[in-house]
């Protein structure tokens, strides 16, 4: 998990560091030009409950496997329950 974490931050640093360089955004990927496993991140997003492909999704296409990663991430930390008491909001 803490791996997943890592990679994810470090992604996330240098797609960070490329817009900041060049003051452009990757430029999207058309349907028909997707991979195998590119097409089927993106069927995922767009099947969900955001139904469009926005905010970090385009880059994540870059990346198929991150995207899942970060996927199953998600998910594992949607199952955490959450507390409006900041003293006890991280105790396991």
């Amino acid at each position: 998990m803490k791996n997943l974490v890592r990679v994810s931050a470090v992604f996330m640093l240098l797609a960070g560091s490329a817009l900041a360089l060049t003051g452009e955004r990757m430029p999207e990927i058309p349907l028909d030009k997707m991979s195998a496993a590119q097409r089927s991140v993106a069927d995922a997003i767009m099947a969900g409950p955001r139904q469009r492909m926005s905010g970090p999704f385009n880059a994540w296409l870059r990346s198929p496997e991150l995207a899942d990663a970060c996927k199953r991430s998600a998910n594992m930390s949607g199952s955490i329950p959450r507390s409006t008491n900041a003293s006890t909001r991280w105790r396991s």
